[in-house]
């Protein structure tokens, strides 16, 4: 597996698991809520992460 892929599921396993913690338990929001926008963000970040890999290395 290359290594952008471990490191784009390291940071964003992190981040959702704060962000569903957080949105849960102290803002109240629906776990329903909760999970759509974890995964739009896992898209976005795992968009960016292959446009990072894939550019030229000066």
């Amino acid at each position: 597996m290359p290594k952008w892929v471990l490191d784009w599921s390291e940071g964003s396993l992190i981040f959702i698991i704060v962000l569903t913690l957080v949105s849960v338990i102290l803002l109240s929001v629906p776990l329903r809520e909760t999970i759509p926008v974890d995964f739009f963000y896992m898209l976005i970040t795992f968009y960016f992460a292959w446009r990072r890999s894939k550019r030229p290395k000066n």
